[in-house]
């Protein structure tokens, strides 16, 4: 390597904090993981969640098809709110710009607005809980700390050097300037979900799984009750052998 072709080698070295340039990335692990969420499997968590409310749905009676007559309010804020939260613009702490910050707090102001909206059916107040709580710690520290021992922890020790060098959009290693350190993503989830998880995730995957047995028992204020079903009034219809009504007859 010549005298030119060094000195390029170490300013695009130090361009890329310190780790292969772009040309280099020949692997999955070695390419920063911008825009990500953390964590390797993020929809194994999700769909485990959805796997055991559907089973519970079952043990308690619940029927699937059920969902054909679920019609939650304002429904279109909740793929809206989730879909911001997955633009790769890096927020403050990860060293990005305010609109980082202004898009995954607009998330959460959308997905707030959707559940309270649909606060009546169950499972939506501890999704509520567990998206104010996220907002609280996400809001003023620029986006979601996690623990260095949760990273570890949960078998994605490959992401320190991406939180550190602020290469996920969402995520920062936690740090003694962040404000409620509590509520930040510090839960383990090892192997096979290898994830993170903070008190307001539990809170909303625990909501999630009561909606679903919820809908699947026909529990929620949209369901209309079947003519097979058991809860209709037994007064819609005469018992067998009853007289005729005669209401309206004349004397």
């Amino acid at each position: 390597m010549n005298g030119l072709a060094r000195a390029r080698h170490k300013q695009t070295h130090r361009r890329y904090g310190g780790i292969a340039s772009p040309a280099r990335w020949t692997s999955p692990q070695a390419r920063p993981r911008i825009g990500r969420p953390i964590g390797d499997y993020p929809v194994t968590l999700f769909l485990s969640v959805i796997a055991v409310a559907i089973v519970a749905g079952y043990a308690f009676g619940g029927r699937l098809r059920r969902f054909e007559e679920y019609r939650p309010r304002w429904w279109a804020l909740a793929p809206i709110g989730l879909a911001l939260q997955f633009v790769p613009v890096h927020t403050t702490a990860e060293g990005g710009s305010p609109l980082g910050d202004a898009l995954l707090i607009g998330s959460y102001v959308l997905l707030l607005a959707f559940a309270v909206r649909n606060l009546r059916t169950m499972g939506f107040p501890l999704i509520l809980a567990g998206l104010a709580l996220n907002l609280a710690v996400i809001a003023p520290n620029g986006g979601m700390p996690v623990t260095r021992e949760a990273v570890i922890g949960s078998g994605q020790a490959n992401l320190m050097r991406d939180l550190r060098e602020g290469h996920l959009a969402k995520h920062h290693l936690e740090s003694s300037q962040d404000v409620l350190r509590p509520l930040d993503d510090r839960f383990v989830l090892g192997p096979p979900i290898r994830q993170v998880a903070s008190v307001g995730d539990a809170l909303i995957y625990a909501g999630l799984v009561l909606l679903v047995v919820a809908v699947m028992r026909g529990r929620t204020p949209e369901a209309r009750p079947s003519p097979s079903d058991p809860r209709r009034s037994p007064a819609t219809e005469p018992p067998p052998g009853s007289p005729p009504d005669q209401t309206g007859s004349s004397a």
